[in-house]
């Protein structure tokens, strides 16, 4: 069965959706069985065509053309929001619970993996959860990391609650202990 595999702007986020072939009002999300109808404001910002649904070589070509094009996305500098930091220090922000599929976009498009978090997480990467609480950070960060932590602390715009920029602060206490320790320093 051929399906039209397109990119739409949903209420303002970007997503995957194949169109219904008998309903022009509805689509899919990703190409799975879960449905929704189309708002006045969606509009579609990409069409890939027609695509079997058994030419799974090309819905994974398709999905890495998506992610490069929509979804991995490096802030130009890190801000108060959930996301990841990769241990050069780039922030790749998302939205609340949004994590699994952003590293899922992430290691497709720069480990060609689909491992998703666990790729991230191999390669030290820090998830930082919309409450400012940085996981990861039981191992030690790296300079550029926690250079970005600290960007994030000093972000003049924020609108994020006090315990957001709490627990980057408690981060930064935490290494800088597990730093002292390491060394073989006294507290």
């Amino acid at each position: 069965m051929q399906e039209r595999w397109v990119a739409i702007d949903f209420n303002g986020t970007v997503s995957l959706v194949t169109l219904d072939s008998d309903d022009p009002t509805k689509f899919y999300w990703g190409g799975g069985s879960s449905w929704c109808i189309f708002l006045p404001t969606t509009r579609i910002v990409k069409d890939y065509g027609l695509v079997d649904d058994m030419d799974d070589d090309r819905i994974d070509a398709i999905e890495l053309e998506f992610y490069k094009e929509f979804t991995v996305r490096k802030a130009e500098k890190p801000f108060q929001s959930a996301g990841w930091i990769s241990p050069e220090g780039d922030f790749y922000p998302c939205s609340w619970r949004g994590h699994d599929s952003l590293a899922k976009a992430i290691a497709r498009v720069l480990f060609n993996s689909d491992l998703g978090a666990r790729e991230l997480e191999q390669n030290h990467w820090a998830r930082v959860y919309s409450d400012g609480e940085v996981i990861g950070s039981d191992l030690l960060l790296t300079e550029d990391q926690l250079i970005a932590i600290v960007e994030m602390i000093m972000d003049p715009d924020s609108v994020m609650p006090d315990i957001f920029k709490d627990n980057l602060v408690r981060t930064l206490e935490r290494q800088r202990r597990m730093a002292s320790y390491a060394n073989g320093e006294q507290e």
